[in-house]
């Protein structure tokens, strides 16, 4: 897929997104190019009842301008002309404010995603375990990783759309206020989001020459101490009857310490179409 293909599908995702977030809190963006937000709106939410959650939406608001600064799916990549996979990266959220900035990053700054170092380390890590007939379906990925050159599209999504001012894992939540949050202040169905995503990417080569993972090779679902495993079950879930793909689950690609941790879970994605999935699977 080449970046103007990849780019048209994910303006579309991202507006039917920030859409229906805006719909469910009841703000407005100032502005088109940026999703930033003057106010979060007024309703009452569980996290305003919850023990420690009651100063939670300070978390959404820039420390210097008062504004809160929404990101939905970002594109990072290869090479504009090149018709390549594309590789899709879900994390909790995307990045933390920066406290001593005036305001909120532009839209280009998002899509440096700064990721790719440790997404490569993260994929050699299964290129160790992987079969060969999978390793030769992919060797165009694996043999450009060691050289650190770019062989696929990256897209970075996650299931919080929110900038916070501290890193995610250093707020403090347990399992209940995690979830608490993620209903009140993200999306009601956040796994269902995601999926769409990844089926709408997976539309343009779906069956052809009897393969089964469309343009998508792996989604890496990164993060380890968040909610991020749990819902990725469930992201999972929605996609298995829909087309196939490698799920990875690694170590979360934002920090900058290395990734050490990769699994691909298994069942592995066969190469053909499973004889009672090949009408899920054909062209339409």
């Amino acid at each position: 897929m080449t970046k103007q293909e990849l780019k048209g599908i994910i303006d579309l995702w991202n507006t039917k997104w920030f859409s229906d977030l805006e719909i469910k809190l009841g703000i407005k963006a100032n502005s088109d190019e940026l999703h930033v937000y003057s106010s979060l709106g007024e309703g009452t939410c569980h996290c305003g009842h919850a023990t420690g959650l009651k100063a939670f939406p300070d978390q959404l608001k820039h420390p210097k301008s008062g504004e809160s600064l929404a990101v939905g799916a970002v594109l990072d990549d290869a090479s504009p002309n090149f018709d390549l996979d594309v590789v899709v990266a879900i994390g909790i959220n995307y990045a933390q404010f920066n406290k001593s900035a005036p305001n909120v990053s532009l839209p280009a700054n998002w899509a440096k995603t700064g990721m790719w170092r440790r997404l490569g380390l993260s994929l050699l890590h299964l290129d160790k375990c992987m079969g060969d007939e999978i390793k030769e379906q992919y060797k165009d990925i694996f043999s450009n990783l060691d050289e650190h050159q770019k062989p696929f599209h990256l897209v970075a999504v996650n299931y919080f759309p929110w900038i916070t001012q501290d890193e995610w894992t250093k707020i403090g939540f347990n399992s209940i206020a995690e979830s608490l949050v993620l209903r009140c202040w993200g999306h009601t169905h956040p796994a269902e989001h995601i999926a769409g995503l990844i089926e709408k990417i997976s539309e343009k080569k779906r069956g052809n020459e009897g393969l089964c993972v469309g343009e998508i090779p792996f989604v890496v679902f990164h993060g380890a101490n968040t909610a991020v495993p749990y819902l990725a079950l469930d992201t999972i879930r929605l996609l298995n009857r829909k087309l196939f793909c490698n799920y990875v689950f690694c170590d979360n690609l934002s920090r900058k310490f290395q990734p050490k941790n990769a699994v691909l879970l298994l069942p592995r994605t066969p190469l053909k179409p499973m004889k009672q999935n090949s009408a899920e699977v054909a062209d339409d």
